[in-house]
């Protein structure tokens, strides 16, 4: 349950209710996921910082207090709230897909969020565009409700199409889930049509866009180890790509230099083995 309160600046309070929980031990889960979470979301601005949590055990429930996202623009509808958040979801709706150099804002923006959450030992596990709100127009990762340690054997939780072939606990996951979103965003195609790309990118002309849809395709890689090493290398790919730099082109080269040090280290060892036969050989004669 969210709640808009008037303080000198707007705030956002989720009051989380016991009795929405089956038992006691996943609502006492959320509750200190929310508490490990609230300083680390003061590291990052692509994070939305708790102010505050609180538990109110005679009420049963506990409560965070957070920065109120952005407003969607325009008038709101007749009969409507007169405010509503803007998302990356409302952005998709109302915009379709986005153009690639704000997908690559976002992406930015998630990897700097992932890096500081995974770096704290912290997996998101519901990474969808509904989760990612816009404060003072800069893309931020919200909903933490299930937010955990990041551990093998998590309990498969989340939301369908987002979660990672291999289960949510841990980081590339979360790297998984963030990949499905950007596909949908500069795509404007449903999870369902993934890795098909718009018509018109096969054309020339789309180049940055195929360079987009590489870093994509890594990212929701269905093994694990053929995606982004970590959050870091996802940021460093998007930001060549952000200076006008080929990320094929780069790829390329890595995998060359990755061949050429295979036969390297192979010739090296084939060497040894020659020089360790003509050694025997002498010895004998």
């Amino acid at each position: 349950e969210f709640r808009r309160v008037l303080f000198r600046s707007d705030r956002a309070i989720k009051v989380i209710l016991r009795s929405s929980f089956e038992s006691e031990q996943p609502f006492l889960r959320e509750f200190e996921g929310i508490r490990r979470y609230e300083p680390v979301s003061r590291r990052c601005p692509s994070l939305v910082p708790i102010l505050q949590v609180g538990r109110d055990e005679a009420a049963g429930c506990f409560y965070s207090v957070m920065e109120l996202a952005d407003p969607m623009p325009g008038p709101a509808p007749e009969g409507g709230p007169a405010y509503r958040a803007r998302t990356l979801r409302t952005d998709l709706t109302h915009r379709g897909r986005l153009p690639v150099s704000e997908c690559v804002e976002v992406g930015l923006a998630m990897a700097d969020a992932l890096e500081t959450l995974h770096g704290a030992g912290l997996v998101h596990r519901d990474i969808k565009p509904s989760n990612i709100i816009f404060l003072r127009g800069r893309a931020c990762l919200a909903d933490v409700g299930l937010v955990s340690e990041a551990r093998e054997g998590s309990s498969c939780v989340g939301t369908a199409g987002y979660i990672a072939p291999e289960g949510p606990g841990l980081p590339p996951a979360d790297l998984y889930s963030l990949g499905m979103v950007l596909y949908e965003i500069s795509t404007g195609r449903r999870l369902a049509d993934w890795p098909s790309t718009p018509p018109e990118w096969l054309e020339p002309g789309y180049t940055v866009e195929w360079e987009f849809h590489e870093i994509v395709l890594r990212l929701g890689a269905r093994d694990p180890a053929r995606r982004h090493r970590d959050a870091r290398d996802l940021r460093d790919e998007l930001m060549l790509l952000r200076g006008g730099r080929s990320v094929r082109q780069l790829r390329a080269r890595e995998r060359r230099n990755r061949l050429l040090t295979r036969l390297a280290i192979l010739a090296s060892v084939m060497g040894l083995s020659g020089w360790g036969l003509l050694a025997v050989r002498e010895s004998r004669a």
